[in-house]
């Protein structure tokens, strides 16, 4: 699927390299890059926003290490609506020393 600014179409894969490497850009009679209903470049890109004050993170622990986690001094917190087990880290620290869930 292509999920442009204001639609989602169809997308098929054997167009990946005609439609997704970029292009000329058209400019008008100023210079100007203009887009009115033709291609101004086909580049993809995606957008990411991040908050400025960052929340902690939640990071499931899974049944088999609860004991374990408990008894190390980490904080286990319980979300019952989803029946699941985890602590909470800050943000800036969340990688250290986290190794990977099984990939399934």
């Amino acid at each position: 699927m292509e999920y442009n600014d204001s639609s989602v179409t169809d997308w098929q894969f054997k167009d990946m390299e005609s439609k997704c490497f970029g292009n000329e850009q058209k400019t008008n009679s100023y210079g100007s890059y203009y887009s009115m209903g033709d291609s101004y470049g086909t580049s993809g890109y995606m957008l990411f926003y991040e908050r400025r004050v960052k929340k902690p993170i939640k990071i499931v622990v899974p049944d088999s290490e609860i004991e374990e986690a408990k008894s190390s001094g980490v904080e286990i917190k319980h979300d019952a609506e989803k029946n699941e087990y985890f602590r909470e880290v800050q943000y800036r620290k969340a990688a250290d020393g986290e190794k990977p869930n099984k990939i399934y």
